[in-house]
């Protein structure tokens, strides 16, 4: 089978590979969508840390052509969504709730077993139907089970006027969720034109050109006490920055851009955080969101759709991350099959 590889920082070629087994509680999964991710932009660029050769592909849909022989609740032939996260269910984290902590975790397409290929084996319990779904519209649940993990995480309530830093796919899929089943008035802040037109599109009420414009100034000029709560997506000093400056008084600053630049630090001054009794959520991965988020984009479909850019076939792998490093990309994905 063809497999891509990422070799080392900024060497990425295609592999033949055998067929993976599905054995005991596995099934093999012939992908049919992958999407890149920022992290996989990240590790390709050398940006974080990780173990090279590296099998890229966290987002990815499929269809069960084999499964092992403890696998007894799911067919062939059926339809699916992947979870990457896998926890043991054993730890003090996983028995607590806190799975996405859990101190035995493994990543399938962080480490190996990447979806950027023809066929995964995988355990079941990272499997999810889709049923109807399509396989396009199927590939955003993983990154979407991480918005809705972040949106949970800040208590959000009806109404609440909310400032998103980032136009990117996590940006849109935390406006597009805000929008449809909150209702309150957003703020989006992106330096990007054509991700600012999409974010107007889909609903944001106000547009912040960060080059032009302060964007807590802008804030405070249509939020007479300041926003309740700021979603960053980007994860640098100079955002959080933004961000904070544009909360109001015990409000919720919740961080969940991944930072490649791994010595960046919060750029807050402690009394005023203090007095201000701001509270500030890192979020990390999607626990327990993952089939909330098949459900939710059966919901909003059309606006998925909206998000993909590009796509490619895996042959065109080079062109693919080429044009997903592209200032004005939002999603690329694969097709495998």
């Amino acid at each position: 089978m063809k497999c891509a590889v990422i070799e080392s920082p900024g060497v990425l070629k295609i592999e033949e590979r055998e067929i993976p087994k599905a054995k005991g509680k596995n099934v093999l999964i012939k992908v049919g969508i992958c999407g890149i991710c920022g992290t996989d932009l990240h590790i390709f660029k050398g940006g974080m840390k990780t173990k090279y050769p590296y099998s890229p592909g966290h987002e990815y849909t499929g269809i069960i052509v084999g499964k092992g022989e403890d696998v007894t609740d799911i067919d062939v032939g059926e339809r699916v969504a992947v979870n990457p996260n896998y926890h043991c269910g054993r730890c003090d984290y996983c028995i607590s709730g806190r799975t996405n902590h859990c101190e035995n975790r493994k990543n399938t397409g962080i480490k190996s077993n990447g979806g950027m290929a023809e066929y995964v084996s995988v355990h079941r319990e990272l499997v999810y139907r889709i049923d109807d779904l399509d396989l396009k519209t199927a590939v955003f649940t993983e990154p979407l089970s991480c918005v809705l993990h972040m949106i949970k995480e800040s208590s959000i309530k009806k109404d609440e006027q909310i400032v998103i830093i980032g136009g990117g796919t996590m940006g849109l899929l935390n406006l597009i969720v805000c929008k449809r089943y909150f209702s309150g008035e957003i703020i989006l802040s992106e330096p990007v034109k054509s991700k600012r037109n999409l974010a107007s599109e889909l609903g944001a009420d106000f547009i912040c050109d960060p080059k032009i414009t302060s964007l807590s100034d802008l804030v405070w000029s249509k939020f007479k006490c300041g926003a309740d709560i700021v979603f960053d997506n980007v994860g640098n000093s100079s955002t959080i920055k933004q961000a904070y400056n544009s909360l109001g008084k015990k409000r919720r600053l919740i961080i969940s851009g991944l930072i490649s630049n791994e010595t960046a630090v919060l750029p807050i001054p402690l009394q005023d955080m203090v007095m201000k009794e701001t509270e500030i959520k890192g979020i990390f991965l999607n626990p327990g969101t993952f089939q909330e988020a098949l459900n939710i984009s059966r919901e909003i479909a059309s606006d998925l759709k909206t998000l993909v850019t590009n796509e490619f076939d895996l042959t065109q792998i080079q062109e693919a991350f080429s044009s997903s490093s592209k200032e004005d990309s939002i999603k690329t994905i694969i097709r495998i099959s």
